[in-house]
């Protein structure tokens, strides 16, 4: 798909006047803005053709002629080369794929201790420094979500101690809605057999979680045997 503009609709957007009858023909009449000065019988006909499929332009008077930049070119007054540039430009930004990090919203950067970042205008101050600032600003997310998870497993397992396991899993939801982010299948991650690579925070999380409640682990209440099977 080409990344110029419709030649038609950059005509309507500098009110060339159209002959309305030829609009959807293959040829599509206009009245030249580049020789039409004066009020003359000649200059109220319609010479300037536009060619949508090719994106060409041809005023059969004054001769003018040309693809669709030098059309703009010449209504614009603006230079070909920065008029392709501008195009370029903006079709770079329109095709641009956010990081994670630009997606997070403004109370998740708050949580974080920002405040609202406007990351285009960081990326084209300064590419290296922009880049150096996501990556810094991703890697806190990633630290502050393993925080939440570990605070959520210990409401999971302190609640299922309780026999209130629910109450966890309500109070887990509310944290979620908190921060915009889901939690509860990272929380049941460490009670699965996937969970072995979370084994410290799991096992840290469950012995503060006996210390508050100011009872054993239930592993230590296992005899040899059944530890050898877990």
């Amino acid at each position: 798909m080409s990344i110029l503009p419709n030649i038609v609709e950059i005509a309507q957007s500098y009110n060339v006047e159209i002959d309305s009858r030829t609009l959807g023909k293959r040829e599509i009449l206009c009245k030249c803005p580049f020789c039409n000065n004066g009020q003359n019988k000649r200059s109220r006909r319609h010479y300037l053709s536009l060619n949508e499929s090719k994106n060409l332009f041809q005023c059969w008077w004054c001769k003018e002629r040309g693809g669709v930049i030098r059309f703009i070119s010449l209504l614009s007054g603006e230079s070909e080369s920065d008029i392709l540039e501008r195009i370029r430009r903006e079709k770079s930004h329109s095709s641009y794929q956010k990081h994670p990090a630009e997606k997070l919203s403004t109370h998740q950067l708050q949580l974080l201790g920002y405040g609202r970042i406007n990351w285009v205008a960081n990326r084209h101050f300064d590419y290296d420094e922009y880049l150096a600032f996501r990556e810094k600003v991703w890697s806190e997310w990633q630290d502050y979500i393993n925080e939440q998870v570990k605070r959520a497993y210990q409401m999971v397992w302190l609640y299922m101690l309780k026999g209130e396991i629910t109450m966890g899993y309500q109070l887990v939801s509310k944290i979620e809605n908190d921060i915009g982010f889901p939690l509860m299948e990272k929380v049941l991650r460490y009670f699965s057999s996937e969970g072995h690579e979370c084994a410290e925070d799991r096992w840290s999380s469950e012995e503060l979680v006996c210390e508050i409640l100011q009872i054993r682990h239930p592993v230590e209440s296992l005899t040899y045997l059944q530890k050898e099977e877990l």
